[in-house]
């Protein structure tokens, strides 16, 4: 029964939520809300739209509706301005440029307001401040395009303007403008792009064309071409392609080009024949019959009707093309004359051709001149045959080794001669010189010339010796040794210090001689040659021979064989190598010969020290030594000391000590003998030893007990030594006390003179009366020892009692008291 089942509103609905009531609060009122959100109409008061201003915006300022004009200005090859003319402030602004390329855009109204000013894709302009600043309103340049002119205009589009608040204001934009031609190359009043030719027309039609299209004939697209000797060919031109050739292919040529030995077994094949355009080698096709079998030997007396043929049946060594050569070494040289010269004459040649055998036909001369002729040149009867070979591929010649058939002579004047073999299985061998010391050298290869002359040809040396007495002194025209002989060492010296690798060119000894042998001599140094080309053991070589048969040897680095104190430096620095020679002394009075055999390296050693090197000493290596066997050492000695050799106070040899055995002390000689003043002993030097101790970084003196008191008196020095615990050369001036001391009859007083001075001493009796004078003389540095017998100066023998021997120098006296007893 209830009207209203709910709650009645302020307009008496029930459950209305005062739904009726207008936005003044009046039920069922005619008030409303404008576009402005401003309650008008109906028992308001407000006029509905009245917030609105003249540009419809509510509560505006009446800008909105402002516009503002961007158009171009001013265009260059690649600029273009923007201008603008606005009433606003201009907070940014953006616009798309239609035409040509923008790669940038700067200056301006935007550049002084410190916009930034980008270009993005699509040729869109964005500008805009990080800080806040504007464009003040007004007209002026916006900004300057950088542009690529690509297209014939240029269109302002999609413009957006914001003034200083941020809101958008409209904008008027300009009209599209033409933009100028960027290129007119060819400068016909056609822009590059638009042009269908940017250049000219060739009289083909031809864009730019250059007549190219025209043949050598002038005919365009014709068929007409240059030959192969550049003349205007087929097409219309009425000419035979290569019609100016001549038979070698030559451009207006004669033939010569291709004319030549056509024979591929000449020498001269195809040379001289050539490509006229490239004058690269070609073949020859023309013979002109100046082939050439010869190359080497070649200059051989014409034919004189006087010949002789030698055959040869079995050629070793030799590679097809090397050739033969035969000569007379004193043959006739003139012809149609008589003037008799004679020399070295090839008389034949001929090439290998590899069938292992050869026929050459040699000239003979003539001599007509006794009947009022004249003479022809080649061969004289009776002079001796001389075979050479030249080997073509090393480019090299030398005498070959032959041998006659049984019967057969080695002299010019037969019908014919026969060699049954011919060997020219040479090779070289390299035998190192040095410059400053005399070398000892050998030849395993025997040299195809002997001649000692020949041998020495390339290298400049002062002397050559054997161990026979023979020299070979070329700057004095000396040569005794003349003849190369394998089983003997040389001794060599060169000129000007000189170092010098030797070639010699020969044959092995192997093919020559199998079963040579070495000859050692009693009574002398031989020198004997090292004929095997590999190193071998030189234990293994002489222990094929009696026990003590070898006293020693030695090569020209110091190095030494002794047997008998076991010494062997020579296995221990490699062995016996080939190029050396080697100074052997023997024992006893009988000739010994033997062979060296196969080659044995066993035991051989790797030391490659230099004999005589030291850290201390600078010792002068010559190639002559003296071997000096210490096989005792006592006193004062540490393993690393080192044993010096002295000579008239020069160090010339120098080895550390072997205090567990014997020690190879190796002294120099000088080369005096040979006109040069190097360092080393002479023979009669005394010989002087001392011993450099490493722990006290200087020389002591050394007591020596050896079998010789000078170099040369013996080949071998030997004996033992004991090294004092004093320097070697005095500090002071000494006098020691005589020994043995009492005495009877002699006595011994040793002095010590610290500076070469004048020494006298003096023995005086007990009274002081002189009576000997024991020294009175001027004295070397060192250590000198003297002998009183007992007499006065007259020779008598003075009485038992006390005596005393005075040193006197020029700055000191020294006094002691000696007892001779009865």
């Amino acid at each position: 029964d209830d009207d209203c089942v709910g709650q009645y509103d302020d307009c008496g609905v029930c459950n209305g939520g005062n739904a009726d009531q207008d936005c003044n609060g009046d039920c069922f009122g005619d008030a409303f809300v404008d576009d402005c959100g401003v309650c008008s109409g109906g028992n308001t008061g407000h006029e509905a739209n009245s917030d609105q201003d003249v540009c419809g915006v509510c509560f505006g300022d009446g800008t909105f509706c402002l516009e503002a004009t961007i158009e171009f200005g001013n265009v260059t090859d690649y600029t273009i301005e923007v201008l603008y003319d606005s009433p606003l402030n201009i907070g940014g602004f953006q616009f798309v440029i239609e035409g040509p390329q923008v790669f940038n855009a700067s200056g301006g109204a935007a550049a002084d307001a410190g916009f930034n000013v980008a270009v993005g894709d699509s040729n869109i302009v964005l500008g805009f401040s990080f800080t806040g600043e504007v464009i003040p309103a007004g007209s002026g340049v916006l900004t300057n395009l950088y542009v690529t002119i690509d297209s014939y205009d240029a269109c302002i589009t999609d413009v957006v303007l914001s003034d200083d608040d941020g809101d958008e204001f409209g904008a008027i934009v300009g009209d599209c403008i033409d933009l100028p031609c960027p290129e007119d190359a060819d400068q016909d009043g056609l822009c590059d792009w638009d042009d269908d030719c940017v250049g000219q027309y060739d009289d083909c039609g031809v864009c730019n064309g250059g007549n190219a299209d025209q043949d050598c004939n002038g005919d365009c697209f014709g068929d007409a071409f240059l030959d192969d000797c550049g003349v205007c060919s087929g097409g219309n031109s009425g000419h035979e392609a290569n019609s100016d050739q001549d038979d070698c292919g030559a451009c207006f040529g004669d033939n010569s080009s291709c004319t030549g030995c056509t024979d591929d077994t000449a020498y001269n094949y195809n040379d001289g024949c050539y490509d006229t355009v490239t004058d690269e080698p070609v073949d020859c096709l023309i013979d002109d019959g100046s082939c050439e079998y010869t190359m080497y030997f070649t200059d051989v007396p014409e034919n004189t009707g006087v010949t002789e043929m030698v055959v040869i049946n079995n050629i070793l060594g030799l590679e097809y093309g090397d050739e033969i050569g035969l000569f007379d070494m004193n043959g006739q040289l003139n012809s149609n004359d008589c003037s008799s010269e004679y020399g070295e004459l090839l008389v034949g040649s001929g090439r290998y051709e590899g069938d292992g055998m050869m026929n050459i036909l040699t000239v003979g001369s003539i001599d007509y001149c006794s009947d009022g002729g004249y003479q022809l040149s080649g061969w004289i009867p009776g002079n001796d045959i001389v075979v050479k070979v030249w080997d073509k591929s090393e480019d090299i010649e030398f005498n070959a080794l032959v041998t006659y058939e049984d019967g057969a002579i080695n002299t010019w004047g037969d019908l014919y001669t026969v060699l049954s073999e011919l060997d020219g299985r040479v090779s070289f061998q390299y035998v190192d010189l040095d410059g400053v010391i005399l070398n000892n050298i050998s030849l395993y290869l025997q040299p195809e010339d002997t001649d000692v002359a020949a041998v020495f040809e390339e290298i400049d040396i002062v002397v050559a010796a054997n161990d026979q007495g023979e020299y070979y002194i070329p700057s004095n025209n000396v040569e005794t040794f003349n003849s190369w002989d394998n089983g003997r060492g040389v001794q060599v010296l060169t000129n000007g210090g000189e170092s010098y690798t030797m070639p010699v060119l020969g044959f092995d000894l192997s093919l020559i001689d199998p079963n040579a042998t070495i000859v050692l001599d009693p009574f002398m140094l031989n020198n004997i040659g090292y004929t095997l080309s590999e190193s071998t053991s030189i234990e293994s070589v002489f222990s094929q021979l009696d026990e003590g048969s070898i006293l020693a040897v030695a090569d020209d680095q110091g190095h030494y064989y002794i047997p008998d104190y076991d010494l062997n430096t020579i296995d221990e620095s490699g062995g016996m190598m080939p190029g050396k020679g080697y100074q052997v002394l023997i024992s006893g009075s009988d000739t010994i010969e033997f062979a060296y055999g196969e080659a044995d390296d066993t035991g051989l050693g790797r030391n490659q020290s230099i004999v005589g090197a030291s850290e201390n000493y600078e010792i002068t290596r010559t190639g002559v030594s003296h071997p000096m066997v210490i096989n005792q050492i006592t006193g004062a000695v540490s393993q690393g000391d080192e044993l010096v050799a002295y000579a008239n106070g020069i160090p010339v040899g120098v080895v550390p000590v072997n205090v567990e055995g014997s020690t190879l002390l190796v002294a120099w000689k000088s080369l005096y003998e040979y006109g040069l003043d190097t360092d080393g002993y002479r023979d009669g030097d005394d010989i002087e030893i001392r011993l450099f101790s490493q722990e006290y970084g200087q020389e002591l003196r050394v007591i020596t007990d050896l079998n010789v008191g000078s170099y040369g008196e013996s080949p071998i020095t030997m004996g033992s030594i004991h090294v004092l615990d004093e320097l070697a050369v005095p500090a002071e001036f000494g006098l020691e006390q005589n020994y043995p001391n009492p005495f009877n009859p002699s006595t011994t007083i040793d002095v010590s003179v610290a500076s070469d001075s004048y020494i006298m001493l003096n023995v005086y009796d007990i009274n002081g009366r002189l009576i000997s004078t024991l020294a009175d003389d001027n004295f070397d540095t060192g250590y000198h020892s003297f002998v009183w017998n007992g007499l006065d100066q007259s020779g008598n023998k003075v009485s038992a009692g006390i005596y005393f021997y005075s040193l006197q120098t020029n700055e000191m006296t020294l006094t002691k008291k000696m007892i001779l007893m009865k």
